[in-house]
């Protein structure tokens, strides 16, 4: 029921023809939420494969853009060294030093101040890399106005439907996300790095960060700890 609630209508601009299609991201996120919520602490690798084998044929679960990078789960890694003065972050694999995730839902973390949902987060891990962090901010900020421009998406109501039920006209092909091969379906391999690339943070976001967390920049993007009071 819940897969079938994450159908909709998309129509091309070249056609009359209206087809159906899976949400991917919707699909996959509902799929991944719905496995953590069962093990509260799931090894990495164990959870990637059955993850994997539990979504729809044709759709590919990632790790970044459905459940770390999107404010639903994290992933905890091995501590860092540290040595009084500084912290060397070159050459450190982020993703090698994965160990397990769990489900942590932005809605679950506390609203009532950026500071208290950052002592939140850093209570659960102590080193987050920006996108995965950022995710859980995002919400706290003020709604941003729509963006206009050519690939905007136009919501059409349909006709004769007693139910205002609404078509995205778009090309069928325009959402990156979506995609009916898998090349894996066989295997165990799960999808690159490169194909996951998780959504830009918003500069408002990283505003927010620079203030109130410590910076290490990597060879994998900038790190984030915990800013302690002098």
């Amino acid at each position: 029921m819940l897969i079938c609630s994450q159908l909709g209508n998309r129509k091309a601009l070249d056609s009359k023809d209206v087809y159906v299609y899976p949400r991917n991201s919707k699909i996959c996120q509902i799929v991944g939420e719905h496995l953590l919520s069962v093990i509260s602490s799931f090894d990495l690798n164990d959870f990637l494969t059955l993850w994997k084998a539990s979504v729809p044929n044709g759709l590919r679960p990632k790790l970044r853009r459905h459940l770390t990078c999107a404010g639903r789960a994290y992933c905890e890694i091995t501590p860092l060294p540290t040595n009084g003065t500084s912290v060397k972050l070159e050459g450190n694999d982020i993703r090698s030093r994965f160990r397990c995730i769990s489900l942590l839902r932005s809605e679950d973390l506390p609203d009532e101040s950026v500071e208290a949902r950052l002592n939140a987060l850093f209570e659960r891990c102590s080193v987050w890399p920006e996108p995965e962090i950022g995710s859980f901010l995002t919400e706290l900020l003020p709604p941003q106005p729509p963006r206009k421009n050519s690939s905007s998406k136009l919501l059409v109501p349909e006709k004769g439907s007693q139910v205002d039920t609404f078509s995205d006209v778009s090309y069928a092909d325009s959402d990156s996300d979506f995609s009916y091969e898998d090349y894996c379906t066989e295997s165990t391999e799960t999808v690159s790095a490169l194909e996951d690339v998780p959504i830009p943070t918003p500069p408002a976001v990283c505003s927010l960060l620079n203030k109130f967390c410590r910076i290490n920049n990597s060879s994998v993007g900038r790190l984030l700890t915990q800013r302690h009071s002098k």
